[in-house]
């Protein structure tokens, strides 16, 4: 029985209830006023459509686009004007070395005549030597026997007056 008497009646109880229940209303209502509002918002948003103004956008492109072109353009001339200028460099290394080739030809043609040259003329004097040793041989001897035959036949004197004349 202690029970009961423990017990709060349900009168007592509902009206606990109907209090809650009565602030729960009150909640929804400005819930749902505040969705309302909300969605009023949201339909505006989505309505909202944006106009940008590109021109001032467009015309700092435009310049930059301006610029990028001229520094392309002088960074091409400057690699054009250096392409040209290693071209002329390889051609004059080229016809130094085309020049120096013929040269170092001509030298080997002039090299090549002068030892011909020298040794033609060195077997010449060789050979005039041998020439000269042997006409000096024969000469000694022609003058040995003409000495020989001038004595014989007793005209030596005879010559030396023809000599001293």
């Amino acid at each position: 029985m202690t029970y009961k008497k423990a017990q709060p009646k349900i009168a007592d109880s509902l009206s606990v209830f109907i209090d809650q229940i009565e602030k729960i209303e009150k909640n929804t209502e400005s819930l749902q006023k505040v969705s309302d509002g909300l969605n009023k918002k949201i339909e505006i948003f989505n309505q909202f459509e944006p106009k940008i103004n590109f021109k001032p956008l467009e015309t700092i492109n435009n310049k930059h686009i301006a610029v990028l072109e001229e520094m392309t353009f002088r960074i091409n001339t400057v690699l054009n004007n250096h392409a040209k200028d290693l071209e002329n460099e390889r051609m004059q290394k080229d016809s130094f070395f085309f020049r120096f080739s013929i040269m170092i030809g001509f030298m080997f043609l002039v090299t090549v005549t002068t030892s011909y040259l020298s040794f033609k003329h060195y077997f010449r004097k060789e050979k005039a030597e041998t020439l000269l040793l042997e006409s000096e041989a024969l000469r000694h001897k022609n003058e040995a026997k003409f000495v020989e035959f001038l004595n014989d036949n007793q005209l030596k004197n005879k010559y030396k007056k023809w000599l001293n004349k």
